[in-house]
């Protein structure tokens, strides 16, 4: 009986134990991966990417390739329901890399954004500028972007060198877009 009550508390103390190193190393299960995926306008058919990797880049378009890493986004919807588009790849701001967001090239006030600035990727910091509220077209998997500070709609009309910019909300195919091709990393 004095072995089995022994062995008994060696059991126990070695599940303690490991629990114990489990919680200490922070072994646990694996976190749900993020997903990904491209913005793709209805009308040009060309997916938004910065044109290049620093903050401040010009979002533009390209040919859909699901492979390219800067046309891949994480839609991350927050608890007030508005989107914030974080870019797959990061970006160089100063001497660091940091996450990038889909972003307006200023940070003032609706009455003093321009209809026609370009939209960039700059250091994701949480702020309106860089929240986007979605509208869904008619019951098709299409959806336009308005912007929280700005109160203007994501939109590529007129851009004949392929840049995003803010225009008013219109509602045209210009400012419509889909989510195309997933991907998980």
């Amino acid at each position: 009986m004095k072995l089995s009550s022994t062995l008994r508390r060696a059991t126990v103390a070695a599940v303690t134990l490991t629990a114990g190193i489990t919680t200490v190393l922070g072994v646990s299960a694996p976190a749900q991966a993020a997903t990904f995926t491209q913005l793709k306008n209805n009308s040009t058919n060309l997916a938004l990417a910065p044109a290049g990797l620093v903050s401040g880049s010009v979002v533009i378009q390209r040919k859909l390739n699901s492979g390219d890493l800067q046309q891949q986004w994480n839609d991350k919807v927050g608890s007030d329901g508005l989107h914030t588009f974080v870019l797959r790849s990061q970006i160089k701001n100063g001497t660091k890399l940091v996450s990038g967001c889909l972003d307006l090239p200023t940070d003032v006030l609706a009455p003093q954004q321009q209809s026609g600035a370009k939209v960039v990727v700059r250091p994701c910091d949480g702020t309106n500028s860089q929240k986007w509220k979605r509208f869904d077209v008619n019951g098709s998997p299409a959806f336009n972007l308005e912007n929280r500070l700005s109160q203007m709609s994501l939109d590529v009309s007129g851009r004949t060198e392929f840049t995003a910019a803010i225009q008013n909300s219109t509602f045209e195919l210009t400012q419509d877009f889909v989510k195309s091709g997933l991907a998980f990393g």
